[in-house]
């Protein structure tokens, strides 16, 4: 390997791209700056690739930015999924229903299905009266893209469903811990706290999340070590169930509290069902207005951690 170090680099006349001298990388090779900043001045502009989403790259990494054909939008990979870069502008130019303002798609489930649109990201849907900017789940594995689970989870989507190593879970007093008093964190994207301590202040405070653009709450539910996999929550469903290891409430140490049409919150309350606490929660959202079927709640369900009771339970993703 050599190292060309210059002041200046320039384009040769041997190398002509739209009749401009230019420096032509083939093959394999990369332009890496490193500790450096590449300037781009006024009068000049880059040319993003482009392409059809079958001519993605194969093997994408993290931070890579395209121009997608087959929807008009910018796309970045964000080391899991391609997902959408562009908001939607206010002026359409009669081009697919929910890329502009004034030419809404009526679901995103509408722009999937007839407009073949599948990049995760902010369209512009009218499902309640007004064109308003809204999450589509393109990818949705349960076929609904109008629906969305917004509490953090860290599996691949439809791959990792009730699993020991996804899905939210809160545990204290396990004698393992990875978080402590500085390291607490609400997320986005967290979804595993384990602390060390027993009803400590940091497992006392409240988990918040809030839905995407455009949404609403549809559904929420947790299971704890007080009722095992009895799930609790949604209105409707019942807080009163007791496992073989106790007659508590479902409830008795978690709840959710402050919850809203567009936010959850969920807490450790007390310190009285045996040790350790432990709990899981999913919160799914849906695009306000919309008439597109829900998905049953047992596929919900299959985002929660599948946890071994400490104190008793059983282990039943559809409880």
């Amino acid at each position: 390997m050599s190292t060309l170090k210059s002041d200046n680099l320039e384009g040769s006349g041997g190398n002509i791209r739209n009749d401009k001298p230019a420096i032509v990388l083939t093959g394999s090779a990369q332009l890496n700056i490193t500790a450096g900043t590449l300037e781009v001045d006024a009068n000049s502009q880059f040319i993003i690739p482009q392409g059809t989403e079958g001519q993605r790259p194969s093997s994408p990494s993290g931070g890579q930015v395209r121009v997608s054909q087959t929807t008009g939008a910018l796309e970045g990979y964000n080391g899991t999924d391609w997902i959408s870069l562009t908001t939607a502008t206010a002026d359409g130019d009669g081009g697919i229903p929910g890329t502009a303002q004034d030419n809404p798609a009526a679901s995103c489930y509408d722009m999937k299905n007839n407009s073949g649109v599948n990049v995760d990201g902010f369209y512009w849907i009218n499902s309640s009266g007004s064109s308003t900017l809204t999450y589509c789940f393109m990818t949705a594995p349960w076929g609904e893209p109008d629906y969305y689970i917004f509490t953090p989870w860290s599996g691949t989507w439809g791959s990792d469903q009730y699993t020991r190593d996804h899905g939210w879970y809160h545990v204290d007093n396990a004698g393992q811990g990875n978080m402590g008093a500085v390291q607490y964190a609400y997320g986005p994207g967290y979804d595993y706290f384990d602390f060390r301590c027993d009803y400590c202040s940091e497992c006392r405070r409240t988990y918040r999340y809030d839905v995407p653009a455009g949404h609403v709450v549809h559904w929420y539910g947790a299971r704890s070590h007080c009722g095992g996999d009895r799930t609790f929550g949604y209105p409707g469903m019942t807080n009163s169930c007791s496992n073989q290891y106790s007659s508590y409430a479902c409830n008795q140490v978690f709840d959710f509290t402050g919850n809203n049409t567009t936010q959850i919150g969920f807490r450790q309350r007390n310190d009285n069902c045996g040790d350790p606490n432990e709990a899981t929660i999913v919160g799914v959202s849906k695009v306000a207005g919309t008439s597109r079927p829900a998905p049953s709640t047992n596929e919900w369900k299959k985002y929660m951690r599948d946890v071994s009771w400490n104190n008793g339970g059983v282990n039943d993703q559809n409880g």
